[in-house]
């Protein structure tokens, strides 16, 4: 999985490594797979960090903590994925894999919503599915967002790198 990061990043991660990098990884993993993105993608954003925490001067043990916090940065963001299930009648993931392909034009919009919502359901259920996203879609996607950034950022105030960088990292403000 870390093969094609650089040799420095390799050697950073394999100077962190203990036992909870084997679980914590793992769950980075499966909170990729619950958010729809791309395997490796919370792994990418650490990569990303890494480099950005090297440029502004973190130290070693800055960058261990942030690798970590980049690591499960999506804890809590996959809050909405009851609601999702309930609104549309269709599982999150591919929900929320399928949804980062629509620009957000109108006629992208109606093909989703007729393509994801209720399709396993009776013509009833689905037809009444359809027009309460099509009535109330703006205040779902709301409700859907806040839930999601909500959590999401519940967490990451409870985190002590990131309070601790918001002090010391004015950059980072």
């Amino acid at each position: 999985m870390l093969g094609w990061l650089d040799e420095r990043f390799i050697t950073h991660a394999s100077a962190v490594r203990n036992p909870p990098f084997g679980i914590i990884g793992a769950l980075s993993h499966a909170l990729d797979m619950a958010e729809g993105q791309p395997a490796g993608h919370c792994v990418r954003c650490c990569w990303i960090g890494i480099h950005i925490g090297r440029e502004i001067g973190l130290s070693d043990a800055e960058l261990s903590e942030l690798y970590y916090t980049l690591l499960v940065k999506d804890v809590g963001c996959s809050s909405n994925a009851a609601r999702i299930c309930q609104i549309y009648m269709m599982d999150d993931i591919t929900f929320k894999r399928d949804l980062m392909t629509v620009n957000g034009s109108l006629t992208q919009v109606l093909r989703f919503v007729l393509s994801h919502t209720g399709m396993n359901a009776g013509l009833a259920e689905r037809f009444r599915a359809l027009v309460h996203v099509f009535q109330n879609g703006r205040e779902i996607a709301q409700e859907l967002m806040e839930t999601r950034c909500d959590r999401g950022a519940e967490n990451r105030a409870e985190d002590a790198f990131l309070r601790k960088c918001h002090r010391c990292h004015p950059k980072l403000r």
